[in-house]
């Protein structure tokens, strides 16, 4: 027979903390590079980018100017194809205030060969002034300041020419004074369906 004792729960060993075996810490290893200490900077703290080192920018441009290609330069091209040499060594004059006038016979003038130029100088022996029918031609031929180079001639005499395939120069030995620029406008209303007869044209009057 069991006594009471032995049908007793058997008591739970008390193990004190200090028999508890002892909990092993997981130890890291760093194996990152110790990086020498340095003192904080004011971009450090804020958080700033130190500025980047630029080089001069003339440099640059030269580095940049030494990698393009070289490309040669076109040649430039006419604006206008001769036709012909009518006007070969011809020198004319317009005044700017007729410049939309006389735009067509700008081209038609370097399509003959002819040359333009921008401002009246005696330097050439002749210059043919473009001049339109109206009362202000009439005021420019009586100019006595006018340099004794000077030719006046209409729109006329350069279709002309152009016809012919000459440059007429003796305007009035040829007895072509239709060609020369008149002091107002043509054709003359007043003088419509009427026919003139001039003679005498050359003559001396004593």
């Amino acid at each position: 027979m069991l006594s009471q004792e032995s049908w007793k729960e058997p008591k739970k060993k008390i193990v004190k903390e200090e028999e508890k075996e002892p909990v092993q810490k997981e130890k890291v290893e760093d194996n990152a590079e110790v990086l020498p200490k340095r003192k904080l900077s004011i971009n450090d703290v804020l958080g700033k980018r130190p500025p980047v080192q630029r080089s001069d920018a003339k440099s640059q441009k030269q580095k940049m100017e030494k990698l393009k290609p070289m490309v040669s330069p076109s040649p430039k091209k006419e604006i206008q194809t001769k036709i012909s040499g009518v006007f070969q060594n011809c020198i004319f004059y317009f005044d700017p205030k007729n410049a939309k006038e006389f735009k067509d016979y700008r081209l038609k003038i370097r399509e003959h060969s002819g040359k333009i130029i921008e401002n009246l100088k005696s330097e050439y022996e002749r210059i043919y002034y473009v001049l339109p029918d109206c009362e202000e031609s009439g005021e420019i031929m009586r100019n006595e300041n006018m340099p004794s180079c000077v030719r006046f001639v209409s729109s006329r005499w350069i279709d002309y020419c152009i016809a012919k395939k000459e440059c007429i120069i003796n305007i009035q030995e040829r007895k072509l004074i239709n060609l020369l620029p008149f002091s107002r406008k043509i054709p003359f209303k007043e003088y419509k369906g009427i026919f003139c007869f001039a003679g005498g044209y050359g003559k001396e009057v004593s």
